[in-house]
């Protein structure tokens, strides 16, 4: 997999946070290391898809928590330096991406939980993956950013 650099956006507590959330892609490598190379489960070792589902089960008993958790102290943050904040959209157009954002997470939970098979632990990784490496990190180029210089560090 790629290597993905988090932004530095300049409030310890959020870089620090922003961090461990991209450290979750990294065990989403570990816990199915075929990310790249194959589209479903099939011809994986006896078992292996097995281990997966249970790895990726464990990822998102840390990963849904953990984002809710930060974007519950973002937005306190927000709300902290609203009356700062030059764009009044921002902080309404920001929230609602947290929350598509918690429900993409939650969906990868529902699919997985409905699973009667582990066939196809390869695209369910790769989509947690790719929500942490791709939507998370869009949102914190293209979001967070903007609201450092109305926020107390």
């Amino acid at each position: 997999m790629e290597k993905y650099a988090i932004p530095k956006i300049g409030h310890p507590l959020l870089d620090a946070e922003h961090e461990t959330m991209l450290g979750f892609a990294g065990l989403c490598t570990i816990s199915c290391p075929h990310l790249e190379s194959r589209q479903d489960c099939d011809g994986c070792i006896d078992g292996k898809p097995e281990q997966c589902r249970d790895g990726l089960h464990n990822i998102l008993g840390h990963v849904l928590p953990y984002i809710q958790q930060h974007f519950e102290e973002e937005e306190s943050l927000m709300k902290q330096a609203i009356l700062n904040v030059k764009d009044p959209m921002h902080m309404p157009v920001h929230l609602s991406t947290h929350n598509r954002l918690l429900q993409q997470f939650r969906a990868v939970a529902a699919e997985l939980n409905k699973a009667s098979t582990g066939n196809y632990m390869v695209r369910k990784t790769r989509q947690l993956h790719d929500l942490i490496t791709h939507e998370l990190l869009d949102h914190i180029y293209q979001a967070d950013e903007k609201l450092i210089p109305h926020m107390v560090k």
